[in-house]
């Protein structure tokens, strides 16, 4: 990934397991910065929720089949 002046940036997510929720937390430097992104994945029935957490807020997608 490349950061906004068009420098490589790191980025390192690990993933966990915690029932039906599969939480990923990513965490990216760039600019010198760190900053820190977590979505978690549920699978319901026909319904996948995808909730992403960040420095703007939370947002909540959902999808049904």
């Amino acid at each position: 990934m490349m950061d906004r002046g068009g420098q490589p940036a790191d980025s390192v997510s690990t993933a966990k397991w915690d029932g039906p929720k599969l939480t990923i937390v990513t965490k990216q430097e760039m600019d010198g910065q760190v900053t820190e992104s977590t979505q978690v994945w549920t699978v319901e029935g026909s319904t996948l929720t995808v909730e992403t957490t960040n420095a703007r807020g939370t947002q909540k997608r959902v999808y049904k089949k």
